[in-house]
């Protein structure tokens, strides 16, 4: 790893810029987009800087505490500016969800090198982010739900907040409820030509409740009749030819089948030629899954 960057103001508010221009949210006004992105960036970026020294600390194994101490102190300092807990627009609010949970992920990785397993003043604000995170995102719906409770799981685990985990497990039973027997999910169904890359974006918060789960006692990858297991698998069975699922979204599918960010883990859980076809998979890393998910999840 480089040398530790320099510690940035921490982002308390954000007013994100919507980019859908249609009802369904599938076209993308480009400058808008760019609007966005640009507004997130400063937090982006501090995700980015936190997840490499996760990254970094896991690869040396123990070896080398420099990246973890830099990642810590990353997060102490925007821990101690109370980053993440002012005011969001509804744009604001998903990158809120979405950035917290790859965080805490991290986080929850870095803390191992901690001689108490945990830092107090880290772990209390990850409990007021995942406070905040629920309250923002309980009445929501579809994929925006299912990221609100990883949110709500990681930062109960790092904050160690019995009542936000329980939450976070009552939702997540309640979000893989609705993947049918054919694995589909209505709600992302609804997305039109967006339907495949929704059911996929719907997955990995799921899954990383999941894996939470597990280390936890819970099993549910057991749910449903495996329903997890079931919507990995419709997307892999569709990745490479989108067809079928443009006969049932009524839209030709824009779709990249080149980033699965959670195949590491499916590979990981399910079986068959679902694990074989995650197993190709080249692009593993996403933000919002706490960074490189072969160094986080893999063997």
């Amino acid at each position: 790893m480089q040398a530790c960057p320099a510690v940035s103001k921490p982002i308390r508010s954000l007013n994100g810029v919507p980019y859908y221009t249609d009802k369904h949210s599938t076209v993308i006004d480009p400058k808008l987009r760019a609007a966005n992105v640009a507004a997130n960036q400063p937090l982006t970026d501090f995700v980015a800087d936190v997840e490499r020294t996760a990254a970094a600390w896991l690869s040396s194994r123990g070896s080398d505490r420099s990246p973890a101490e830099c990642g810590l102190n990353l997060l102490r300092h925007w821990a101690e500016g109370d980053a993440l807990l002012g005011t969001f627009n509804t744009q604001g609010e998903g990158s809120q969800r979405w950035n917290a949970t790859g965080l805490a992920i991290a986080y929850l990785a870095l803390r191992h090198a901690l001689p108490e397993g945990q830092e107090p003043t880290i772990a209390a604000w990850f409990a007021q982010v995942g406070a905040a995170c629920r309250k923002a995102g309980e009445g929501l719906k579809n994929n925006h739900l299912n990221w609100t409770a990883a949110a709500a799981a990681a930062c109960a685990i790092a904050g160690n907040d019995k009542d936000l985990w329980c939450w976070s497990i009552r939702t997540a039973r309640h979000c893989i409820a609705e993947i049918g027997p054919d694995g589909t999910v209505p709600r992302e169904m609804a997305r039109g030509r967006m339907a495949l890359g929704y059911h996929s974006f719907a997955l990995s918060p799921l899954l990383l409740i999941a894996e939470l789960g597990l280390a936890n006692g819970i099993d549910l990858y057991a749910q449903d009749n495996r329903a997890l297991e079931r919507l990995a698998r419709f997307i892999v069975t569709n990745a490479r030819d989108t067809s079928a699922v443009a006969k049932l979204a009524g839209a030709k599918q824009k779709w990249n089948p080149a980033k699965l960010p959670w195949s590491v883990i499916g590979a990981r859980r399910f079986s068959g030629e679902t694990t074989r076809m995650l197993s190709t998979m080249k692009d593993a890393t996403d933000s919002y899954m706490g960074g490189d998910q072969r160094i986080l999840f893999g063997a």
